[in-house]
């Protein structure tokens, strides 16, 4: 959603989980990736005990989000 409303494209997950990891904040990058990694087969995404981390990405994605869209 992020990548759809500042660039108006409409990509893949891994695709846009890519453009969100070069833009995030260092310290929200590891959720993202671990998602993005398990969407590619490439390990299993195990989330117990990730909550918190979670929390924070989905925050900091949905005020970019919104910014993005102005509210």
């Amino acid at each position: 959603m992020w990548i759809t409303c500042s660039m108006g494209d409409i990509v893949p997950k891994d695709v846009a989980a890519d453009w969100a990891l070069s833009r995030l904040l260092q310290e929200h990058q590891a959720p993202l990736d671990l998602a993005r990694r398990a969407y590619l087969g490439e390990c299993y995404d195990e989330w117990e005990g990730r909550e918190e981390a979670v929390d924070v990405l989905v925050k900091y994605m949905r005020d970019s989000i919104e910014a993005c869209l102005h509210f």
